[in-house]
């Protein structure tokens, strides 16, 4: 919702999640919407309205760009890429597929639409938008040659393909980088290993996106404490390392 000064000139931009609708129909009529628009109660860290800042712009550029062309990312796509506010978190993990990020970045818009206002911290209702359930993740990564259909099922592989793009026998699992390996790793292999590490993604990601946009840090505002996600000093001690010389 554009806000215009005396002059009829845009001074700011309003924006909100699809969750301040009562159902996602909603959204197909605009006198509805902003009925909604009035009575609103969420705040902006649950999706409310609030202004468009500058670490937003960059997903709602890429967003502007039609999916199928970012499977080629061209120069303009890997500079919004690189000003997205989660850039410098993911691009820690060695094997990421730039294409595929970008592409779950815009899936996702804004990690503030699904939280919890219950439970603020939990990631469950991101994880099932993007179908990572056992259920859904056991076709996607399933060895049959079955052509897997429905939204869930292409986010779920979509997630998968952002952070495996190698197979697991050419990973330097020493390396603390590869974290998500050893998760997988850690659970087996398989679907559920698959699974385990793409929601440890997706809460690695969710939480470091939300720590830059809210410009909060470290234990006491706990978006995302290290310590309390890393297993190991090493894993830790890169993680540092790497955010600090992406600042």
């Amino acid at each position: 919702m554009p806000r215009l000064s005396a002059y009829r000139e845009v001074t700011s931009i309003e924006i909100a999640g699809p969750n301040i609708l009562r159902a996602p129909a909603e959204a197909d009529f605009p006198e509805i919407a902003v009925r909604r628009m009035r009575s609103v109660v969420l705040s902006s860290a649950a999706g409310g309205w609030h202004q468009l800042a500058a670490d937003e712009y960059p997903v709602y550029a890429m967003l502007s760009r039609d999916l199928a062309d970012m499977a080629a990312p061209d120069t303009a796509l890997q500079t919004y890429f690189k000003l997205h506010p989660a850039y410098t978190a993911a691009s820690f993990i060695p094997t990421l597929s730039v294409p595929m990020a970008a592409q779950l970045f815009c899936m996702i818009i804004d990690p503030r639409w699904y939280v919890d206002t219950r439970s603020p911290d939990r990631t469950g209702k991101l994880e099932l938008y993007l179908g990572l359930t056992p259920h859904v993740q056991s076709l996607v990564s399933s060895t049959d040659k079955k052509i897997v259909t429905g939204h869930r099922a292409f986010k779920c592989a979509s997630v998968l393909a952002t952070w495996k793009t190698k197979s697991p026998a050419e990973i330097d699992k020493a390396n603390p980088a590869n974290f998500l390996y050893r998760i997988y790793a850690h659970y087996g292999g398989g679907h559920m290993g698959d699974l385990r590490a793409s929601q440890s993604f997706i809460r690695y990601i969710r939480h470091n996106w939300l720590a830059a946009i809210e410009k909060r840090h470290g234990p006491k505002d706990g978006l995302f404490i290290p310590e309390r996600f890393f297993l190991t000093e090493e894993e830790q001690s890169a993680y540092r390392a790497h955010m600090s010389a992406g600042k």
